[in-house]
């Protein structure tokens, strides 16, 4: 049970850098929120979560699927996902803290609660970076858990956390971009960029250890 109620405050914690990943998506939120009422944002976020899910399901199963494929060298195996999920978030932390965060200026989409479902489902499904952000953190997180119903504890509340950090988002959104200058948009992508290096780099260094 307390094992349980680790991986869930520890999806917590995973969620919230992953929601404010400064992508398309933010502002997005942020915007329709101001622009639209804060119910389109809701829909934004609801069409954004449904992507990450259909993301996670696809990393989760690419994931078991190298390791069947890799059952007889469990040694090798292990070797290279860490190898693989670390570098990728070495990468996706890097590229976030090289990355320039502006607020776009978008038009108004239009106002049909299905299509501001898709819109926040399209800008999260066809942002490749999503994709490999689950497969590291599910190469992380997979190698140090073997038991199936911690694991889906800590994913359920990852994907819950990262649907109300944006609730959030757009709920004080006209408090939000009060605060967002250049420097604290900066500060925000060198924290998460961080965040994400980390655990890269804690990945990669278990690999070779271990190895």
């Amino acid at each position: 049970m307390i094992n349980h109620i680790v991986a869930f405050f520890l999806g917590i914690a995973a969620g919230i850098p992953m929601s404010f990943a400064l992508g398309p998506v933010f502002f997005a939120l942020i915007q329709n929120s101001l622009s639209n009422s804060f119910k389109s944002a809701f829909y934004i976020a609801t069409g954004v979560i449904i992507a990450d899910i259909i993301l996670f399901v696809a990393a989760y199963s690419g994931t078991q699927l190298f390791i069947e494929g890799q059952n007889t060298d469990t040694g090798s195996m292990n070797f290279w996902v860490e190898l693989v999920g670390g570098s990728i978030l070495i990468l996706m932390g890097f590229f976030t803290i090289r990355k320039q965060v502006t607020e776009s200026n978008q038009i108004k989409f239009f106002y049909n609660p299905f299509m501001f479902f898709m819109r926040g489902f399209a800008l999260n499904i066809f942002n490749p970076l999503n994709f490999f952000l689950w497969v590291g953190l599910i190469a992380v997180y997979n190698l140090q858990h073997d038991s199936t119903s911690i694991r889906f504890t800590f994913y359920i509340a990852t994907l819950l956390s990262i649907f109300m950090t944006e609730i959030l988002i757009a709920y004080f959104a006209a408090r939000i971009t009060k605060l967002l200058n250049a420097r604290v948009l900066h500060i925000i992508s060198i924290v998460n960029g961080l965040i994400f290096t980390g655990c890269g780099i804690l990945l990669f260094v278990s690999a070779f250890i271990k190895f």
